[in-house]
């Protein structure tokens, strides 16, 4: 209980101090403020070729070869391409957690459709 109040009092000093007396404590603001900005947040680092390779060599459910082929139509023959492009697009790693499978899916949909995008308008292309 005693290290409890005490992570209290470290954590929320300003509910723990005397009462203003009217006159503002500048250095008791200042580190408050502070306190708002500093960043917890992870680095960003961007997913590589091998982290998704990786997830579709690895994952039995959502992410794999079928996912590629049936639903987002990309030739067994350009998987690998398609990886290249996710990689290019600096798309955050953290997004390979397990609990953020629902936003990667996300993500892999969209490129996987600018990526047929693309394979098509070079189709077009080679034949004109």
């Amino acid at each position: 209980m005693r290290n409890q109040i005490l992570e209290d009092i470290k954590r929320n000093p300003h509910l723990y101090s005397k009462a203003p007396s009217g006159n503002l404590d500048f250095i008791k603001i200042i580190g408050l403020i502070g306190k708002l900005f500093k960043n917890k947040a992870e680095p960003f680092k961007p997913s590589s070729y091998e982290n998704l390779v990786s997830l579709f060599k690895n994952s039995n459910t959502l992410f794999n070869d079928a996912l590629l082929t049936k639903t987002l139509k990309i030739e067994t023959d350009n998987k690998f391409l398609f990886f290249e492009l996710f990689e290019a697009k600096n798309i955050d790693s953290k997004l390979l957690k397990d609990d953020k499978e629902l936003e990667l899916l996300e993500k892999i949909i969209s490129v996987g459709k600018e990526f047929t995008t693309i394979i098509s308008n070079f189709k077009k292309e080679k034949t004109d």
